[in-house]
């Protein structure tokens, strides 16, 4: 691959924007057909369950029909932006290594996208559908899910710090990967542990039901899947096409 002309800056960006633009909708339709159902469902029992309290049930802010286009509103900007973020990423790899991009980097690049951003904070703070937390406490929810974020990326980045600067020790071993691999795992794997031991739980209280719940985080999950699988997907085969373009 050393002898292949690299990707263009331009190129690569306008990639992974298009790429994140159409797997940003790509979700939206998904949550749309499988997650809005189960959110209409939670809306229903919430609003019982307050009835039933003796809790005054206001008028929403925003009608549902509202709600369901800002839901492709709102995936549309968080392709454009963790688009804009992979394409960065895949320039300075794409620089650090002076080789064109590969299929195994994108797709290594996708995999490491889908788990700091994707899946770790989830597992620490699962997404919730209405009736699980107070609105008191919406705030803290978003402090603490948006640290674990920020953490979460910066906990990748010194890893991949970590693992270039063994690689140039001439001493020790330390370059080889059997040995540099283990060890960098095992550092990210403790810089996790503390992440969940010191960061604080959720408190509220849970009223819906238990298969409920669990089928929403299930299908956030889900989404989350899809849009980094399509990511990548979208941005390779774009990238090849500007390729052939030029040649």
């Amino acid at each position: 691959m050393k002898d292949q002309k690299q990707h263009s800056l331009g190129s690569v960006l306008a990639a992974a924007l298009l790429a994140g633009v159409l797997a940003g909708l790509f979700v939206a339709a998904f949550h749309e057909i499988a997650t809005e159902p189960v959110l209409q469902r939670a809306i229903d029992l919430e609003t019982i369950l307050k009835r039933a309290s003796g809790q005054a049930v206001g008028p929403e802010l925003f009608s549902r029909s509202v709600q369901r286009m800002g839901l492709f509103i709102g995936y549309l900007l968080y392709g454009i932006g963790w688009g804009a973020l992979f394409g960065v990423v895949a320039c300075l790899l794409q620089f650090l290594t002076r080789t064109q991009l590969s299929l195994k980097q994108v797709f290594v690049l996708a995999l490491v996208g889908l788990w700091t951003v994707g899946i770790l904070p989830q597992l620490k703070y699962p997404a919730n559908p209405p009736g699980v937390g107070e609105s008191a406490s919406i705030n803290f929810r978003e402090e603490v899910y948006l640290a674990i974020l920020l953490l979460s990326i910066l906990g990748t980045l010194l890893t991949a710090i970590a693992y270039r600067t063994l690689g140039k020790v001439n001493k020790g071993g330390w370059q080889r990967p059997r040995v540099r691999i283990p060890l960098v795992a095992g550092l990210y794997l403790l810089y996790i542990g503390i992440l969940y031991v010191c960061l604080p739980n959720y408190s509220d209280p849970v009223l819906l039901p238990s298969d409920l719940i669990i089928l929403f985080r299930s299908l956030s999950v889900v989404g989350v899947l899809l849009f980094w699988l399509a990511l990548g997907t979208f941005f390779v085969l774009f990238l090849r096409q500007s390729l052939f373009s030029k040649t």
